[in-house]
């Protein structure tokens, strides 16, 4: 083995490694949201989550330069999955890390950054957009194993895109009013309080209707806050950029929501569709590997009947 192949394999190995973390980190990122941890305890998985999307978003442009250079980056995306490593690369980095990069950058100082970040998170579901990653650690390199790797790599590449397309597509449809769930129950709710504070503007009338919706966080009229559930501090530490909703009423008046609840029940969704997932490319990886196993022991469970002992 040459210095340059035992590089190759070092570099491979902590390439699983870091898609294993990161496939962890998500469902451990959900799991924290359906649990209702509060921002500064999320914030750490959220932080891993940034820096692997970071990583492998650089290791996709790596290998898609060195396509280009070698002028097969047509046959790289079709033949060599290229494509996966885009949608696992470019998706999550851009929709559910990206956001968190610009709240740390340039802060959460106005308005409708606050609504761009609340509404932008909402589609939870491209996530798990980052357990395309796991599609790479079938062994398609093998020349003894190149045909049941690349069937196994077929069979987990279908059975995910199905499920995320499942989950995606629910998800956007219940956003656009086509599907019931949490964000369309809450968001008449929250249609309600601001119809009834822009019937009744004032401190006093935010202040009981505040008494009666616990969403409702923080309500400003013509510039000036009329109530606030919590110190500009305590909102830094409870919320991230993901749970505050916005709604600006007729005339001059903006009221801000949070939105752990619904996101709390999309999570589960997300928690319960990634689990699904994984656990169906794992029981295509065992019954691949089951099969070249007895492939190699010249004995394949429904086979005996044929003399070449090809299935």
């Amino acid at each position: 083995m040459t210095a340059t192949t035992g590089i190759k394999r070092i570099f491979r190995a902590i390439v699983d490694i870091l898609i294993v973390l990161s496939v962890a980190a998500t469902l451990i990122e959900e799991a924290s949201v359906v649990t209702g941890a509060s921002w500064s305890a999320r914030s750490a998985t959220q932080v891993a989550c940034i820096v692997l999307d970071l990583f492998f978003f650089l290791e996709f442009a790596l290998r898609l330069g060195r396509a280009a250079v070698e002028r097969r980056t047509g046959d790289w995306f079709r033949k060599d999955s290229g494509w996966i490593d885009f949608l696992a690369a470019v998706f999550p980095l851009v929709f559910i890390s990206g956001p968190f990069l610009v709240d740390w950058l340039v802060g959460l100082s106005t308005t409708s950054l606050i609504a761009a970040m609340g509404n932008f998170r909402l589609l939870r579901g491209l996530g798990l957009f980052r357990l395309f990653r796991l599609l790479r650690l079938f062994d398609t390199e093998s020349a003894t194993t190149e045909k049941a790797g690349r069937a196994a790599l077929r069979a987990g590449t279908f059975a995910l895109c199905a499920s995320l397309l499942v989950l995606v597509g629910a998800e956007a449809a219940s956003i656009v009013g086509l599907w019931p769930d949490a964000h369309e129950a809450l968001q008449r709710k929250r249609l309600v309080t601001v119809a009834a504070l822009s019937a009744a503007p004032g401190a006093d009338a935010a202040e009981e209707i505040a008494s009666v919706d616990s969403d409702l966080l923080l309500v400003r009229s013509r510039g000036t806050v009329i109530f606030t559930r919590y110190s500009a501090e305590e909102f830094r530490r409870r919320f991230g950029p993901d749970e505050i909703g916005y709604s600006r009423a007729d005339g001059d008046l903006e009221v801000f929501f949070t939105l752990s609840d619904e996101l709390r029940a999309q999570a589960a969704a997300t928690l319960a569709a990634g689990v699904c997932a994984i656990a169906v490319l794992a029981s295509i990886a065992m019954a691949f590997s089951f099969r070249k196993t007895a492939r190699g022991g010249g004995e394949i469970p429904g086979d005996e009947a044929d003399g070449d002992g090809r299935p």
